[in-house]
């Protein structure tokens, strides 16, 4: 079962992935844009469960565990919130050694 802890270090580790030219920006981002609600719950005063540092340009995401749900609140989107089902699966990243360095495919690319 997905847990906010996990949900936030698999998008950190997907924006990473993103930012270091290893995997499309589209990926997890796609996924989880399809679970954007504009109506948007309240956020729950206690801390968050876990924080996707990277997330929200770099302002953080807030994950909270809500009963059979994981809700998420982006710095700087004031409308609107992440509603992933626990029992979902999203995309993995991939894999750091199964990725050549940018520099290796770039110079591929230039041959």
């Amino acid at each position: 079962m997905l847990s906010p802890r996990t949900l936030a270090s698999l998008y950190d580790l997907h924006l990473a992935a993103v930012w270091r030219g290893h995997e499309p920006a589209s990926i997890l981002g796609n996924w989880l844009e399809a679970r954007w609600s504009a109506s948007g719950l309240v956020e729950p005063p206690a801390p968050p469960d876990a924080v996707s540092v990277l997330g929200g340009a770099g302002a953080g995401i807030r994950w909270y565990a809500l009963g059979e749900t994981i809700v998420g609140y982006v710095a700087g989107r004031p409308r609107g919130c992440y509603i992933v089902r626990r029992s979902e699966e999203p995309p993995q990243p991939p894999a750091i050694l199964d990725c050549p360095p940018p520099q290796s495919r770039l110079s591929g690319a230039m041959q």
